[in-house]
């Protein structure tokens, strides 16, 4: 789990699975668990929707079968990674149902606050901002109470707050909540690190819902800067940046950029995730829509077949964009 965030994701992946192979074979049912679900998580990660879902499944056998003492908390992180996988293949009130479960069986627990900040990027992203503001809102009050105002661990809150305000259209709120994160995450993590870039992101989304199109574009440019800097140019959170770039530059008018962008996104994708992974599908779904509006069609038409076949292979449904951390 500590590899994982950096430049290779392989690694994670494969000392997970060997810990399950090994803990399989003891009476520790608990560990088990634990195991297997930081092993569906990277699945997910990865884009192998389908192994995170069989993956989960013998999750909930294990559950079913009894596991302890900790089988509160074990069952809250079960409906967490459920909720995850689920708003991954398009089904949102599933999604959005089981964060709410999670959340209030991980009520006290060091997993709250990160149930509730992913809770609250569902809401915003499927558009009840009231909702995630709330949520968000309290999740902040939580870390705050907790470890006291400025603490780095409240990053995440504070930058999905920054996007969850400008979608209100609370841009004041936001923006003055966007430079707190920026200042904090660069005095407590550096100058370059991967939370600096979400700051960015944050601030670089709410410029778009401003029309400030020129700023949003130089917020993203620099969270890209960034990634690429501590992560490496073919970690998929480049990608992720590099499509949310092509989406703007093609708001910009500026289609040649965006198709730049988004083929570049779509190779690091494609050769980190692999070419059947929802996060590809992702990328052509994007390419595709650009190339149908400048009159590719014959283009276009194949690189949105590819995306739907994926969709189909997978059951993902198109989801709407949640930034992830």
């Amino acid at each position: 789990l500590a590899v994982q965030p950096r430049r290779d994701l392989q690694p994670a992946g494969e000392a997970l699975r060997r810990a399950v192979e090994m803990l399989a074979t003891l009476e520790h049912p608990e560990l088990l668990v634990r195991a297997r679900l930081a092993l569906a998580a990277w699945q997910r990660a990865a884009g192998d929707v389908s192994s995170s879902s069989s993956e989960l499944s013998r999750v909930a056998e294990l559950l079913g079968s009894g596991v302890g003492g900790e089988e509160r908390e074990l069952r809250g992180w079960y409906l967490r990674e459920r909720a995850a996988l689920w708003w991954e293949r398009g089904e949102e009130a599933r999604s959005l149902s089981a964060y709410a479960e999670s959340a209030e069986l991980l009520t006290g627990g060091d997993g709250e606050v990160v149930v509730r900040v992913e809770w609250g990027e569902a809401l915003r992203a499927a558009g009840r901002l009231s909702a995630a503001a709330e949520v968000l809102e309290g999740a902040r009050a939580l870390v705050e109470g907790r470890l006291g105002v400025g603490h780095p661990s409240s990053l995440p809150v504070l930058t999905t707050l920054v996007e969850t305000y400008a979608g209100s259209g609370r841009y004041a709120e936001g923006e003055s909540l966007g430079r707190r994160a920026l200042e904090l995450s660069r005095a407590s993590l550096g100058e370059a690190h991967p939370g600096v870039a979400q700051a960015e992101e944050a601030l670089g989304e709410l410029e778009r819902l401003r029309g400030r199109l020129e700023e949003s574009a130089a917020h993203h440019g620099r969270a890209l800067e960034l990634l690429e800097q501590s992560l490496g140019f073919e970690h998929p959170r480049v990608a992720e940046v590099l499509e949310r770039l092509a989406g703007l530059e093609a708001e910009r008018g500026r289609e040649a950029e965006a198709e730049t962008a988004y083929r570049r996104a779509l190779g690091i994708q494609e050769r980190r995730l692999g070419e059947g992974s929802v996060a590809v599908a992702r990328v052509l779904e994007g390419l595709g829509e650009l190339q149908r509006r400048r009159g590719v069609h014959a283009e276009a038409a194949q690189l949105l077949g590819r995306a739907l076949a994926i969709r189909e292979r997978v059951h993902a449904k198109p989801t709407r964009a949640r930034q992830r951390h």
